[in-house]
């Protein structure tokens, strides 16, 4: 979905960015959905790569409260748009919180926050005034988000894999 959301927002045709938007809201909503299932792997193996529970408040209040920001600062500007960027500023809210709170890991976090500073910079150089080498910093900071989210997830089914490999050798 993030790939369909790429090559929407690339390419010049009606329409482009809500499809676009459309594509990276679906891609959210199924990283929240892996998070959740993966949530049931990490309670199993425990470790260093978890956040723990005070770091997780301090993440989820700047995150619930720099969505709001974004709000106030763009919903105004994005006129018809409107109810489509709300509904994108909540499921990004829900994306970066379900990576705190189920995938807690400090990869995926890492991952969902440069998401969340990815599509804050795209925002601001689409509804406002472009920031200075925003597209360097957008796609620097997406591309980071994937790899992180990618790395993230190959680390804990690896963690998962290995632990039962060491019960079978025991």
């Amino acid at each position: 979905f993030s790939l369909a959301g790429d090559v929407s927002l690339a390419l010049p045709f009606a329409d482009s960015f809500i499809t676009g938007l459309a594509c990276f809201f679906v891609a959210h909503l199924t990283y929240a959905m892996c998070f959740a299932l993966l949530h049931r792997r990490l309670v199993e193996t425990p470790g260093d790569h978890i956040i723990s529970r005070k770091p997780k408040w301090f993440i989820s209040i700047i995150m619930v409260s720099f969505a709001v920001m974004m709000a106030v600062h763009i919903l105004p500007a994005s006129k018809a748009l409107f109810y489509p960027v709300v509904a994108y500023i909540s499921v990004i809210t829900l994306m970066g919180l379900t990576a705190v709170w189920l995938a807690q890991t400090k990869l995926i976090v890492t991952g969902a926050l440069l998401f969340v500073i990815s599509d804050a910079i795209l925002a601001q150089s689409v509804f406002k005034t472009p920031l200075p080498l925003s597209t360097f910093w957008v796609m620097t900071t997406y591309y980071g988000a994937q790899y992180c989210l990618t790395m993230g997830f190959v680390d804990a089914f690896l963690r998962k894999e290995n632990r039962q490999e060491e019960k079978g050798q025991a």
